[in-house]
């Protein structure tokens, strides 16, 4: 399976044989609708492969005002363990550290004290770290179809929906190695890790970058020109699982 975020739903490119949108779920009608979000669940395949796909996933800073949407950030994800997916693609539209707008970050760590929630239960410990896959990243690595303009680091959860602060929390992350930063994938994470055999592959996409002027940081034109390249890098890395 996979879940894609918003500059990633654009670049997977796929007809699906069935679909249900999340409204169907109970509650469902009261998630706010986000442009480039479809927020559905589809039954797809790339070549022989079948996959399903989680279009305009529910992230934890949708929580602000809506306590139920929680409930979607744990259920969107359950639903597509229990129906028995093993490899799990998460992607993130993030902002990077010491990494330029465009890039993407093969996730192998996360670091944590920034402004998080997880949703989980009491008593359910969990460690997001245990699912992400190394030898997943190390076969793409060593394959034809891994894109130049990426590196492998660590991860920043923020909850949002604002921002990290530019004065104190920029220099924390920098000082901490951290490559990017988003608002999703760690929570996925702490829910897939109750599942046993589940990997996971979890891709940023630096959609913005501290280090990078404003000038450089034309989101709308870049995001339209990557689209092909992150459409061909995820259907090759779905067609080599």
């Amino acid at each position: 399976a996979i879940v894609l975020d918003t500059v990633w739903g654009n670049a997977l490119d796929t007809i699906p044989k069935a679909f249900m949108n999340l409204s169907e779920f109970p509650k469902g009608k009261d998630l706010e609708e986000i442009a480039g979000r479809k927020r559905r669940i589809e039954l797809s395949t790339i070549g022989e492969k079948k996959i399903l796909v989680l279009r305009g996933s529910v992230c934890m800073n949708e929580c602000t005002f809506n306590p139920y949407a929680v409930v979607f950030v744990r259920m969107q994800i359950e639903l597509l363990l229990r129906l028995g997916v093993k490899n799990l693609i998460l992607t993130s539209d993030t902002n990077g550290t010491d990494v330029h707008c465009g890039y993407i970050v093969f996730i192998d760590s996360f670091v944590s004290d920034f402004n998080e929630t997880m949703p989980l239960f009491p008593g359910e410990y969990s460690d997001p770290e245990k699912v992400l896959d190394s030898a997943w990243i190390d076969k793409i690595d060593e394959s034809s179809y891994r894109p130049t303009d990426c590196l492998l680091g660590a991860y920043a959860f923020w909850r949002g929906p604002h921002r990290e602060g530019a004065t104190h929390d920029h220099k924390n992350m920098f000082d901490r190695n951290i490559l990017t930063v988003g608002m999703n994938i760690k929570p996925e994470c702490s829910i897939a890790s109750r599942y046993p055999d589940v990997r996971v592959l979890a891709l940023a996409y630096v959609e913005s970058s501290m280090i990078d002027t404003p000038e450089q940081t034309d989101n709308n034109e870049r995001n339209k020109k990557d689209t092909i390249r992150l459409r061909q890098f995820l259907t090759d890395v779905i067609a080599n699982i």
